[in-house]
Formats: C-alpha cells, structure tokens, sequence
C-alpha cells in the first residue's frame, strides 16, 4: 500500500495543539482518529471564510469532547519534523478559540 523510503527530516506532520491561558499547549488527539489529518490539511490554505467554518467546527467537537472548553484560548496548526532525532515543532497558525473572533493570529 505505501512504498518508499523517506529521509526522517523529509516527513512532515501536521498536528492540531490547543493552548490554554498560561500559554501552554495541550496536542489534541479527538476520537475521531483521522479528523485532525483532514481538518489541518484544509487549514493550511483555506480562505478567511473556510477558515472560519473549520474554527467552528473544532470548536462544537471541542466542547462535546470536553465539555467545558473556557480554559482553550487558541487553536495552533504546528507542523511537526524530525532532525537530528528529534521533534523540532513550528507553528504555521493560530486561531482564536474564545467569544466570536475566529481570525488567525498570526
């Protein structure tokens, strides 16, 4: 099914974090295993309107995963890489997660 050999700094994975007030960040792993895969794909060049559905959505699977979501700030799209054998992290975007704003930070 998948073929090929791949260099460890050649893989890039996109991951979804959530931060919290204090700045820290909390990977999110939801139930539905394959969910972050799709949505992070349509972050990274969506539209501001696109973008704006996508926020909503983790948003609405966030609180019925959690329930209580008022500790999440933001939503950040790191991309994750191995060099030298180890995980070096960059944050490609954030989105706000609190009240009606669902502009990226940047």
């Amino acid at each position: 099914m998948f073929c090929g050999y791949k260099q460890a700094q050649d893989v890039v994975v996109l991951c979804l974090a959530l931060e919290s007030f204090d700045g820290s960040l909390r990977w999110w792993n939801p139930h539905f295993y394959r969910y972050v895969d799709g949505i992070s794909g349509a972050l990274v060049n969506a539209t501001d309107e696109k973008i704006a559905l996508c926020v909503d959505q983790v948003r609405r699977l966030l609180q019925l995963e959690y329930g209580d979501i008022s500790w999440c700030t933001a939503l950040r799209l790191v991309e994750r890489r191995w060099v030298n054998g180890a995980a070096q992290d960059r944050v490609v975007k954030a989105f706000t997660l609190n009240g009606i704003s669902l502009a990226a930070k940047q």
